[in-house]
Order: C-alpha cells, then sequence, then structure tokens
C-alpha cells in the first residue's frame, strides 16, 4: 500500500469513527491514532506480559475469569495472530485498590471468525471458542469439546467451576485413568 493509499485509508477509518460516535473529525482521529499506538503496544508484549494483564483484567472483572483461565492455557499470548484483538483497559485492582492495566478481548465473535487463529490448531479454536461462549458467542458443545486430551478437559472443567463460582469448592483430582494412563507413559518414555 503507497503513502496516499495508507492516508486515504486511515482518513476513511477517521472518516467512519466519526459517524459511529458522532464526535468532532479530530477528536475521532485521535481516538483512531491513539488505538493505533495502542496495538503496537500489545504487539510488542511477551508471552509472560500479555498473560500477566489478562489475569489482572480477570482479577478486577470476575466475569472473565473463566474466559482467561482458557485463553492463558493455549499459545495465543504473545502471538501476533492475537494481538490485533487485544485491548488495554484501566481498571482497579480489587485487592490494593490502586490503579493497574487489565488485558481483555475486543471482540469475541472477531475473534472465533479469524481465520488465522483457526490456523494455530483444533485444541486452540476449541478453546477460544469455549472462552467466547463465556461472553454471548453461541457454540456447539459437542464439536468443541470432544477433541480434548485430559489436560484441556481438565481446563475447561476448571474454566466452568470458576464461571460458577465454585472454583473454592471443588478441586479436580486425578482419577485411577489418568494414573494408568501416566504410568504408561513413564515407562515408554513419554513426558
Amino acid at each position: 500500500m503507497t503513502d496516499s493509499n495508507s492516508d486515504r485509508a486511515r482518513q476513511r477509518g477517521i472518516r467512519e469513527r466519526q459517524q459511529e460516535t458522532g464526535e468532532s473529525f479530530n477528536g475521532a482521529r485521535r481516538r483512531v491514532l491513539a488505538e493505533k499506538g495502542m496495538r503496537e503496544q500489545i504487539a510488542q508484549l511477551t508471552p509472560e506480559e500479555m498473560t500477566a494483564l489478562f489475569n489482572d483484567g480477570a482479577r478486577a472483572y470476575t466475569g472473565h475469569r473463566a474466559s482467561t483461565h482458557l485463553l492463558t492455557y493455549t499459545p495465543l499470548m504473545g502471538h501476533t495472530y492475537f494481538a490485533p484483538h487485544v485491548k488495554l483497559v484501566p481498571v482497579i485492582d480489587p485487592d490494593e485498590d490502586r490503579p493497574m492495566t487489565g488485558a481483555f478481548v475486543r471482540d469475541w465473535g472477531a475473534l472465533v471468525e479469524d481465520p488465522k487463529i483457526g490456523r494455530l490448531g483444533g485444541h486452540v479454536i476449541d478453546m477460544v471458542r469455549l472462552a467466547a461462549a463465556f461472553h454471548g458467542v453461541p457454540i456447539d458443545l459437542g464439536e468443541h469439546t470432544g477433541n480434548y486430551g485430559h489436560a484441556h478437559a481438565r481446563r475447561a472443567a476448571e474454566a466452568m467451576l470458576i464461571a460458577m463460582g465454585y472454583e473454592e469448592f471443588y478441586h479436580l483430582a486425578e482419577g485411577p485413568g489418568l494414573t494408568r494412563l501416566n504410568e504408561l507413559h513413564r515407562s515408554l518414555g513419554i513426558r
């Protein structure tokens, strides 16, 4: 894209923002430029930094705890495909009553439909879809939960307990089948 095409695209984005919000052209321009700077900042985050920001957001807004529990178990944290779907928001630390920054998904529907996310593998998109379901995106649970290995199944079960507010009441324990599987893996030299 040439500079003049890029300028026209940016102007079009500003005008669309202006029409959506009713704000002045300069106000819309400042907001669009700030969002562009924020997206560039998000793209530079390491997986550890992004995970910490999502966890901070989930501490401040408990409705995001279950979805964060699922997302942080995927390779999305810090991935270039995921960065455009992330927004940083000032929040208040509920424990220390101080300002901090939390990370959240901009649009769960757009995240689920992004073909780049789907290329990361079946378990990734299944976990993303399950996380999105906690935010109103309809999914077919039978289609998106049958492919889990035992570790992903445990994470999904934990997320459900978190969403219901019962994570302090119930803890998942390994059953005899998993114990046998782990013993078999050890005997075969599989980690």
